[in-house]
């Protein structure tokens, strides 16, 4: 089920089509142009919409990021989560990666010496430590219509705040100030879950009875720099968040990635 994707940048899904009604044009702009919240700018009062667009662009300057993230994954109606893990992450804008734009490798945060994952608009490696083994994809025998690769962190919150501007599903949104922090909310009413695989696709199981499936994303910004530093993601099944921790932008360079280099010797490829 592949988006339509218009001239002016802007997301159709095929639930669009079907479902574009007077609600969702209320949803979209009375969110984000009349604003929950209005931000003081150096020129005055900024909207919400007018924030994230900032915070787009601040996104838009990130060419490579190198950072820790803590991530975690709960089932639905439980506290406790079923993954607690913390990474190294080698993030790279990719303009040429037809999937999600962006390359990354995902080392483990107490031996950044072993890889968990990387992927770099050509494969994917996934390594079978126990075995001293390394899987490689080339999306040759792929079953969906997209790449189903996890976007890194930049790359992802990126895409969920550019869907929520230009989308014309419907959805609903807030920002509210949290301190240090904003906090803007996303959900969308789908036939399907919305998942981001660099653009957003209605993907998975319909509501067994028939009830529109919300999709719901939160992404805390850092006041000081404008920037990312936590998204959450809910859906009917399952939750996961991930925090962002010390960063160093714009060091990297994606001409430098060969993600060969971080087989081990005497792995099996």
């Amino acid at each position: 089920m592949k988006n339509k994707i218009f001239s002016d940048g802007s997301y159709l899904t095929p639930y669009s089509y079907e479902y574009f009604t007077v609600m969702k044009t209320l949803f979209l702009y009375g969110a984000l142009v009349s604003g929950l919240v209005v931000l003081v700018g150096c020129r005055g009062p900024l909207s919400t919409e007018e924030y994230l667009q900032k915070v787009l662009t601040r996104l838009e300057g990130i060419e490579s990021a190198e950072y820790y993230t803590h991530a975690q994954a709960w089932h639905a109606f439980d506290t406790v989560p079923y993954a607690d893990l913390h990474f190294l992450m080698k993030e790279y804008n990719n303009p040429g990666d037809p999937a999600i734009g962006a390359a990354y490798v995902e080392l483990e945060a107490e031996d950044t010496t072993r890889l968990r994952f990387a992927y770099d608009g050509e494969v994917r490696l996934m390594p079978r430590h126990e075995d001293r083994g390394m899987w490689v994809d080339d999306f040759s025998d792929n079953r969906h219509p997209f790449r189903t690769v996890p976007a890194p962190f930049f790359n992802y919150t990126d895409n969920i705040i550019r869907y929520a501007l230009m989308t014309r599903d419907s959805i609903q949104t807030f920002l509210r100030d949290e301190g240090e922090h904003y906090l803007f909310g996303l959900t969308i009413y789908g036939d399907e879950e919305l998942e981001f695989f660099g653009g957003p696709y209605f993907f998975g199981m319909p509501d067994p009875f028939g009830e529109k499936v919300e999709s719901v994303y939160e992404i805390r910004i850092a006041k000081s720099d404008d920037l990312p530093d936590r998204v959450y993601r809910k859906m009917p099944r399952n939750a996961s968040m991930t925090t962002r921790g010390e960063t160093v932008l714009n060091t990297l360079s994606i001409g430098d990635l060969n993600v060969y280099d971080y087989v081990p010797d005497g792995y099996e490829v």
